[in-house]
């Protein structure tokens, strides 16, 4: 199998060449618009999402996908979500996939606005390194309340000793 996969992959360009068929270019496809996804410190921001795939019969690997500073990537909306996926190789090609974007939990407000590129990348790919713009998202300070316990009065009557508070 290994090695008849092999010669597919040497001799099919120079058949095709010589028969003047055309064979598909091994790219990487992206479909969809991304959208700024704020959100508040503390927590991920929701999901924005594209598609990618790699047509053709030539890949031998799958496409990796990683995410500019401050965000996150997964191929599950909801969870699985890290600095970056792999979208899997099926039989030399890799089916449309989604990738969901969005901004880390941990995002700093300091580091904002966010914006970058997602990088798409694949052995052999005729276009690899690929660029998908991310849209300028912002991080929002979280805000912080603060409260304090009530305190009854003390009256000093000349013999009471003083107290001391301790914050709870």
């Amino acid at each position: 199998r290994m090695k008849s996969k092999f010669l597919l992959k040497i001799l099919l360009p120079i058949v095709l060449f010589l028969t003047g068929n055309v064979l598909i270019a091994q790219t990487i496809t992206t479909t969809g618009t991304l959208v700024a996804v704020n959100t508040t410190y503390g927590t991920a921001s929701a999901e924005t999402s594209f598609t990618v795939e790699g047509p053709g019969v030539l890949f031998t690997n799958g496409i990796l996908v990683t995410a500019p500073t401050g965000y996150e990537v997964s191929l599950t909306s909801g969870s699985g979500f890290g600095p970056t996926v792999t979208a899997p190789l099926v039989v030399d090609n890799v089916p449309q996939v989604t990738v969901f974007v969005r901004l880390k939990a941990d995002a700093s407000v300091a580091g904002g606005p966010y914006a970058g590129n997602i990088v798409l990348s694949s052995a052999g790919a005729l276009n690899t390194p690929l660029n998908f713009a991310t849209v300028s998202s912002t991080v929002s300070p979280k805000p912080i309340t603060i409260s304090a316990p009530t305190i009854a009065p003390k009256v000093y009557n000349g013999t009471t000793a003083a107290g001391v508070i301790t914050p709870g």
